[in-house]
């Protein structure tokens, strides 16, 4: 369970049938640099460092070495990033957007690449009628993977036997294209170079749109020599000279066939001029095509584009502003998620096109292919109005559908009732209670207009003005639905507190003084002569 830590240090232990158990976090001293075990690079996504195969110990994955007659000269250790003479660039690289490891690590001669996750597999020949045959993969040489030129290697091969070193270019999950092909006339061409394009449309890498299938942007000749900058142009405009007129060129993905095929042209300047990458392709003014029957194919497949379906909207006219949700089902036919969409609102199809819009906002937002995604809109819009709205969404690949155009829709024909009321305090139990109606209408006077009343209690009222009288304290929730005189309805809600009445103040004269008051009326009484 190989895991990779919040500081960006990889641990845990794989598993090969061949080699064992496989530790990417060993304990040093390591062979080189740099000094440390496996590890990500949290900013760059690159990997880097050492992993060491268990079996190399007596026990474990550490401690005592077996015995150097066992080990047939390696030491265990695999690097995840570095050179090798006669080989591009090597490493491994995580993938942010599926979490995935991709690229190449080394295990020595022992052991050789160990590849992670290659997507995109490309395999066959290009065909330059200035440079000659252009490899995008060793094991167009290499056919049983022992590092050197097989028996029945195809034309633009080296001698049988030659050694070979391990390379390929690939085609990553979001169509961004990666590695390295060999010319034996101008070396390694690099097909992910990260500066320096040139000026144009397309500055960027070598990249497949995965929408359109067509490749655009940049590859590089790393031994560029003579004159030439080594770039390579993947799609762009012709240059003749007057008065011919330019035409377009470029690569695209032809995704009939089993494996899908490359068909087109790529520029490489004056050096390098036309490269072929199917021999079926028309041929452009001046190419001379080799006799042999070539071309570049892979196992991608493109990413097809997300779409949005059971497009609605909703509003809660009783809540100024009137503002509306507009929502959809998103879904993609890979299973990615949403990443973004886009709302436009207009008051016509033709404002849309024009971008005359009353609503234009985008937004990443991310949920699961199946899943509901809404917009909820800040702008006031207009009563009595018809708005059109359409939206598109893109998937995790950053890849957009078209257009999907919602369901218009007209707004009321003016603003909803606006309930409200008051009442006197307190609130007392068994008395009556004025409720006084202090709604405001927008329906200009025409038609009946209708209150409804609910106390709480279980009482209810259709008067405008109603009196009700609570028979026992404690708190409510009274009601005020209004109807106005177009059939336009809204509620509003207040809750109060019936309490007690507060009762009537007497005095009460305590029993002492009352039996003194009496005792001192008998002593007057008797001091008069009557006897009481």
């Amino acid at each position: 369970d190989v895991k990779i830590q919040p500081d960006g240090n990889v641990t845990g232990t794989a598993w090969s049938d061949s080699i064992g158990w496989i530790d990417f976090n060993p304990v040093g001293p390591f062979p080189g640099l740099p000094n440390y075990s496996a590890r990500v690079d949290l900013v760059t996504n690159e990997a880097s460092g050492w992993a060491r195969a268990c079996a190399v110990f007596i026990t474990g994955c550490s401690g005592a070495l077996r015995p150097a007659d066992e080990l047939s000269g390696w030491d265990g250790w695999i690097s995840m990033r570095g050179t090798i003479p006669g080989h591009p660039d090597y490493g491994v690289s995580l993938d942010p957007t599926v979490n995935e490891f991709r690229g190449q690590a080394w295990g020595s001669e022992v052991i050789g690449w160990i590849t992670f996750n290659m997507p995109g597999f490309i395999s066959g020949w290009a065909w330059s009628s200035t440079i000659g045959w252009i490899s995008f993969n060793s094991t167009n040489c290499d056919t049983d993977g022992n590092g050197l030129v097989g028996p029945g290697a195809p034309a633009g091969c080296p001698a049988v036997g030659t050694a070979i070193p391990v390379y390929g270019v690939n085609i990553e999950t979001g169509g961004n294209m990666t590695g390295h092909a060999w010319s034996a006339n101008i070396g390694w061409i690099d097909f992910d170079p990260t500066a320096g394009f040139p000026v144009g449309p397309h500055s960027h890498s070598a990249r497949l749109d995965l929408a359109t299938a067509e490749f655009s942007g940049w590859a590089r000749a790393l031994a560029h020599g003579n004159g030439w900058d080594g770039w390579i142009s993947m799609r762009g405009m012709t240059a003749p000279a007057p008065p011919a007129t330019p035409e377009p060129y470029g690569v695209w993905l032809d995704t009939a066939p089993t494996p899908n095929e490359f068909r087109g042209w790529a520029w490489g300047g004056d050096v390098v001029g036309w490269i072929s990458f199917n021999h079926g392709n028309p041929l452009p003014p001046g190419f001379v095509d080799t006799p042999h029957v070539y071309q570049v194919t892979t196992d991608f497949d493109t990413n097809a584009p997300p779409t949005a379906t059971l497009l609605s909207q909703t509003a809660n006219y009783c809540v100024p502003p009137l503002g509306y949700t507009f929502s959809w089902i998103f879904t993609d036919p890979d299973g990615d998620a949403q990443s973004a969409y886009q709302v436009q609102v207009a008051t016509s199809i033709a404002n849309l096109d024009a971008g005359i819009l009353v609503i234009n906002t985008t937004a990443s937002f991310t949920v699961p292919s199946g899943a509901t995604s809404s917009y909820a809109s800040l702008t006031t819009l207009e009563w009595n109005t018809t708005y059109h709205w359409r939206v598109r969404v893109w998937d995790s690949y950053d890849l957009a559908s078209g257009w999907i155009n919602g369901p218009s829709f007209t707004t009321p024909a003016h603003r909803f009732p606006q309930p409200s009321f008051t009442f006197p305090s307190p609130l007392l139990v068994n008395e009556p209670i004025q409720f006084t109606d202090t709604s405001i209408f927008h329906d200009g006077g025409v038609g009946i207009r209708a209150w409804h009343w609910a106390f709480g209690d279980g009482a209810t009222s259709i008067l405008q003005h109603p009196i009700h009288t609570f028979t026992a304290i404690g708190n409510y929730t009274v009601t005020l639905t209004v109807t106005d005189g177009s059939g336009f309805t809204c509620s509003a809600s207040t809750p109060i507190g019936v309490v007690m009445h507060p009762g009537e103040w007497r005095e009460i004269i305590p029993m002492p003084i009352i039996w003194l008051r009496g005792f001192l009326t008998r002593k007057i009484d008797v001091l008069n002569g009557a006897w009481i």
